[in-house]
């Protein structure tokens, strides 16, 4: 055998031992066999929203406080005036602030989606953006979050 076909030949094992290092899992992109148990499928897209709910907890929580700051002033009767008047102050207060909190929440929605993993169950997750994610899509799991 010639030097130049030794070399040509040294070049060719070269490449293709390169080339086959570099491969990923073949048509589709699939992964290779030690990710598997990190893919799955999309079964379900699910929103959750997170708005409405009670201020009955608000409303309790600013009487109790407002109540137990107004029960600190005056004496005799006008200290039971003071409890009445700090109870009702702080259930209006208590109320308000509830109100505003869930008005900030009511615009914010979040995805409940279930993934059936390669390996066999389920798995659900919570994402506040469902973006580009698909029913029957392959997904690669990256700690408690789907990625594409």
């Amino acid at each position: 055998m010639h030097k130049s076909s030794r070399i040509t030949l040294l070049f060719a094992l070269a490449g293709g031992i390169l080339s086959a290092g570099c491969a990923t899992s073949g048509a589709n992109n699939r992964p290779l066999a030690g990710d598997y148990a990190n893919y799955g499928t999309i079964q379900s897209i699910e929103q959750v929203s997170s708005g409405g709910g009670s201020t009955v907890a608000g409303t309790l929580a600013g009487a109790a406080v407002g109540g137990v700051i107004g029960h600190q002033m005056g004496s005799g009767r006008g200290n039971d005036v003071a409890t009445v008047a700090g109870a009702v102050g702080g259930a209006i207060v208590g109320h308000e602030i509830q109100e505003n909190a869930q008005e900030q929440r009511a615009g914010q929605n979040s995805y409940r989606i279930e993934v059936r993993m390669r390996r066999g169950g389920m798995r659900t997750f919570t994402e506040s953006d469902a973006g580009n994610l698909r029913v029957g899509q392959e997904v690669r799991i990256e700690g408690d979050h789907i990625q594409v």
